[in-house]
């Protein structure tokens, strides 16, 4: 209630003892995993400190309750025998018990449940299954209002301290057991999939939008920030496999640095709460929400982190390793707001923590086939800000700064394929055994389609809106401005590559089957309808990138015309 860094200790290691008991791999020794159905937090309800704050505040400490709608549970503390009998802290002047033992009888020991005088009662707010729990909820459970001389009514000086210490721990026993343990009570009832262990957490993204300002998250993030874009840059990605599963290691390792400097300012939202707008979003677990900008930059790390993670084992090739890497870094550093360190010596090396015991093949396939969508889903939102970005700049004038936000995009767009591959480095046989059918009716609502990913529709909707503002052939630009027509016709390429690369990844992966959001007695199948949407991407861009396909623009337009 006051803070004691005792009780908050015991505090952080229940919350996180409670998670962890359901997971698999940590501390098998102990038995069966075991998840509770509910973890009841002994806390104090906004109506129930009464006249116990300002008794505090004279002695100079501070109340922590939380609002009266958390509550579930209150057990009844009139009686304070037990407190009493604490001879050793009722003897000390400023401990709590002291305090309470030299109230008079009336205020705080006997006094009816509503009277007006009555110092303080506890209650229990349950979290977990049944009484869905964000981590906004949690902090507030934990250090919801301060009513110490420094900050009264404001969030406790304990907050952003104690967030960074369940991250920090949750970190430590990721790295033993193999999983992501998050700091949050999570709901069990969502879209398509249930949250158990061994599934990635949700990402949150926020919705893609040109004109903001560029973050500014403090010098711990941008040095963070900047170590990490640093590794990412001189990743090894065409070593010898033990040399580039230690490079990559040192990468998740520097995100993982980065993720505690963000999560230092605030916890991460909780993605479990929020409402899935589509299947995809449940069952790629994805959603999108109002977030600040250090919120966007922590959501946007840890995908980055758990891709990273994942490619220590996952067998994707060193040109695509290169290309998702490259992306990674973008992403970093759009984020948070960093510069490109100039001094590549100026940092660090950051410690990398020991491999975790590995987990069975086929936990592995399923995970990485969320992971490296959610990366794929990154990618799409930050590419059309970029875009978004690059459009807004040529509106007003600024070549410049729309031709850096188009080099940008590009290297987001050429991620695109790179992504997709990492998400589907799993056997051709277990995805037709084990994943496909789980994205189709009875396992989801509808059958998951492209057509459903909200970020990959705003980034086309964002390239739809900057060709309105350069509709020039390649021939016209390049005469007036022939940085931009190549900046253009670079991120156009590799849009239509993106294209390719997916027909020849889906033929792969399902060989001649239609795809799952096929109807049966369709024309075509899913290698076929993926090849049609390469060939009509061509040919609108045929006439606006110096190689374009004319052939296929020709016949599109033919067929158009009959």
């Amino acid at each position: 209630m006051t803070g004691h860094p005792d009780h908050r200790r015991t505090h952080q290691i229940t919350l996180l003892a409670c998670e962890a008991a359901g997971l698999p791999r940590l501390y098998p020794e102990a038995g069966d995993p075991w998840q509770p159905q509910a973890l009841y937090v002994a806390t104090h309800p906004d109506s129930g400190v009464g006249e116990l704050a300002p008794l505090l505040t004279d002695v100079g400490k501070s109340v922590h309750c939380i609002p009266d709608e958390y509550v579930t549970t209150v057990a009844d503390v009139t009686q304070w025998r037990a407190i009493l009998a604490h001879q050793g802290e009722v003897a000390r002047e400023r401990s709590l018990p002291g305090i309470l033992a030299r109230l008079p009888a009336e205020t705080c020991r006997d006094p009816p449940q509503d009277h007006p005088n009555r110092v303080l009662h506890t209650a229990h707010a349950r979290a977990g299954p049944g009484r869905p729990a964000s981590a906004h909820h949690l902090m507030r459970e934990l250090t919801s209002t301060d009513l110490g001389p420094e900050s009264a009514g404001h969030a406790g000086p304990v907050a952003a301290d104690l967030a960074g210490q369940l991250q920090r721990t949750a970190q430590e026993w990721s790295c033993r057991s193999g999983f992501r343990v998050e700091c949050s009570w999570r709901s069990t009832s969502t879209m398509g999939l249930s949250p158990v262990a061994g599934h990635p957490a949700v990402a949150v993204f926020r919705e893609p939008r040109g004109g903001r300002c560029v973050p500014v998250l403090g010098p711990r993030v941008d040095a963070e920030a900047k170590r990490a874009a640093r590794v990412l840059a001189g990743l090894a990605t065409h070593a010898r496999p033990v040399e580039r599963t230690i490079a990559l290691r040192q990468a998740a390792a520097a995100a993982g640095e980065l993720v505690a400097a963000l999560s230092a300012l605030a916890p991460a939202v909780a993605g479990e709460g929020l409402p899935a707008e589509s299947t995809s979003q449940s069952f790629f677990r994805v959603r999108e929400g109002e977030l600040s900008d250090q919120q966007a930059a922590l959501h946007g790390v840890l995908v980055v982190h758990r891709g990273l993670e994942d490619l220590c084992e996952a067998p994707l090739s060193g040109a695509d390793l290169a290309l998702e890497a490259a992306g990674m870094r973008q992403s970093v550093l759009d984020l948070t707001g960093a510069a490109p360190a100039a001094d590549p010596d100026s940092l660090p090396p950051v410690a990398v923590p020991e491999p975790a015991a590995g987990s069975s093949l086929e936990s592995v396939w399923s995970a990485r086939w969320l992971i490296g969508h959610q990366v794929h889903v990154l990618f799409n939102v930050c590419a059309a800000v970029a875009v978004a970005d690059a459009a807004r700049h040529l509106r007003h004038g600024d070549g410049d700064a729309a031709l850096l936000r188009l080099t940008d995009a590009t290297v987001y767009v050429r991620g695109f394929p790179a992504a997709m591959t990492h998400a589907s480095t799993v056997p051709a046989d277990y995805y037709m055994a084990a994943i496909r059918h789980t994205m189709a009716p009875p396992s989801v609502d509808v059958p998951l389609s492209g057509r459903q990913h909200r970020g990959y529709k705003l980034f086309r909707a964002a390239v739809k809106d900057l060709l309105s503002v350069v509709p020039d052939s390649y021939e016209h630009l390049a005469a007036r401005a022939p940085e931009l027509a190549e900046a253009r016709a670079a991120l156009l390429e590799a849009d239509i590559v993106d294209g390719e690369r997916h027909v020849t990844l889906a033929y792969s992966m399902v060989h001649l089957h239609r795809s799952i959001a096929q109807k049966p007695e369709g024309p075509d199948n899913a290698v076929a309808e993926l090849r049609h949407m390469r060939h009509r991407r061509a040919a609108q861009y045929a006439s606006l990138i110096r190689f374009g396909d004319h052939y296929i623009a020709d016949a599109v337009a033919g067929l158009r015309h009959s």
